[in-house]
């Protein structure tokens, strides 16, 4: 399935003008979400530094690469005990 990004839920925010953010992503297709540019529909609401979290796999992707501009980049973080 392809990204969509009305599914990126924002979860939690520092309230810095430069803080971080958490997300919540519905991956139920297990898509490839580390592939370069898989979140850029999202572009103008990623951060460097923000927080992805994968719901049904408990895994945790940290944006790599998000300037506002295209592609954004992630790659995985954690994955939780157990995941899915």
């Amino acid at each position: 399935m392809a990204f969509e990004v009305r599914d990126l839920s924002l979860l939690a925010y520092t309230g810095a003008s430069d803080g971080y953010q958490m997300w919540a992503y519905p991956n139920a297709d297990e898509d490839t979400v580390t592939s370069s540019g898989y979140f850029n529909d999202a572009a103008s609401m990623l951060r460097t530094g923000d927080t992805i979290y994968d719901v049904p796999s408990g895994i945790t992707y940290r944006v790599t690469s998000a300037t506002g501009e295209t592609p954004v980049t992630v790659a995985a973080n954690y994955a939780a005990p157990g995941g899915g």
